[in-house]
């Protein structure tokens, strides 16, 4: 009889311990979702300020002259990025800021054999790319790397022309809310991705980490996909001999036991859940703001496409004061201006020109008597 009561207590605890450890694992599951939420944001934090960089390049018909003053709107906008960069033909021509990046001044990106797999990659998937962790070589400092490959032309004539490059280090790119996790017991390793090395690089592993019962998140980026891994402690049992000889005997400490891990599990599962919530908060605050200087950019792009600017000489009529244009044919200064400049014209007549046109007039002369 013991032996069966023993059995039984062994089968109902194995049971409650394996349902637990599935409850705990899909708790993981969920966490880390919410983690590669986060990191998502932050990879469309750089794929913004890439394709803002393009859309300014573009706009400017290519000339880089005011690249620094691009910069300058972008790191104002709040966007966790430590460098922008411009390569035209591949090799690095722009930086801001400047200081502490010199070393990366003139880096030819396709042609560097120990850093060329990731920079073709995205010139021949023609998608904007994210490399890394990398160590950059201006400071020695870990980074991830967006690059977005830039081409002109259409059809045959199509030509690849350089990229546009955001940076990020790694301090900035991973989540705060990481520290928190570890605290609830959580333990996660995250593997970027670098077709320059064998390995996937780690951006970042807990301490103590193990990967014995942790689960995997896949973290799809443009151009690749990294792998975020998390764990936490999971019940584990053995079998005893002894106590299933003498389960009958402390069968009611064994209900206690349980009735104590699955309060455990509950508060636990409380404190995950409510960390969750204040995830999904921030991240949607996030991607509001996203949004926000996504909007910015549109205003601002077709703020640019509507300026426009009339310089060098004119060609003008020394007597009628009519504009010759390009075509060679002559143009009211009226029609010449509101067609180049977007100036809208109203009429109205001086009064020298008034005396000289209507002065003989008696009504004329009638009205300026009494002023």
């Amino acid at each position: 009889m013991s032996l069966i009561c023993g059995g039984l207590l062994e089968s109902v605890l194995r049971h409650d311990l394996d349902h637990e450890n599935e409850l705990i694992r899909q708790s993981l599951t969920s966490t880390g979702l919410l983690v590669a939420q986060d990191i998502q944001q932050n990879v469309a934090n750089a794929i913004f300020v890439t394709d803002t960089l393009y859309a300014l390049l573009e706009n400017n018909n290519y000339d880089m002259d005011r690249f620094e003053d691009w910069a300058k709107q972008i790191f104002s906008s709040g966007v966790a990025v430590s460098a922008v960069q411009l390569a035209p033909d591949g090799v690095v021509q722009y930086i801001y800021p400047m200081k502490g990046n010199e070393g990366a001044l003139g880096h030819d990106l396709l042609n560097d054999t120990s850093r060329d797999d990731g920079a073709r990659k995205t010139v021949n998937s023609k998608e904007i790319t994210f490399v890394g962790p990398v160590k950059l070589i201006q400071n020695d400092k870990y980074a991830v790397i967006a690059r977005k490959p830039i081409f002109v032309g259409s059809g045959d004539e199509e030509r690849f022309w350089g990229f546009t490059i955001a940076l990020v280090l790694v301090d900035d790119f991973m989540p705060k809310e990481i520290k928190a996790l570890e605290a609830q017991g959580l333990k996660m390793v995250l593997y970027g991705e670098d077709p320059d090395v064998e390995v996937n690089p780690v951006f970042y592993k807990s301490a103590h980490w193990s990967d014995s019962n942790s689960v995997s998140v896949k973290i799809v980026v443009p151009n690749g996909v990294w792998i975020l891994d998390i764990g936490g402690k999971v019940v584990s049992h053995k079998s005893h001999f002894w106590f299933r000889l003498l389960g009958w005997i402390v069968s009611f400490l064994a209900f206690g036991v349980i009735f104590y891990q699955q309060y455990k599990m509950r508060n636990s599962q409380l404190e995950i859940i409510q960390l969750n919530t204040q995830l999904e908060s921030d991240i949607e605050g996030k991607i509001a703001a996203a949004l926000e200087k996504e909007k910015l950019i549109a205003e601002l792009k077709k703020a640019l496409d509507d300026v426009k600017t009339l310089s060098g000489l004119l060609p003008i009529c020394a007597r009628c004061k009519k504009i010759r244009d390009d075509d060679g044919y002559w143009n009211d200064l009226e029609s010449y201006f509101e067609k180049h400049s977007g100036l809208m014209f109203s009429h109205g007549m001086c009064k020298d020109c008034a005396d000289e046109l209507y002065g003989d007039q008696a009504w004329y002369k009638k009205k300026h008597s009494k002023e």
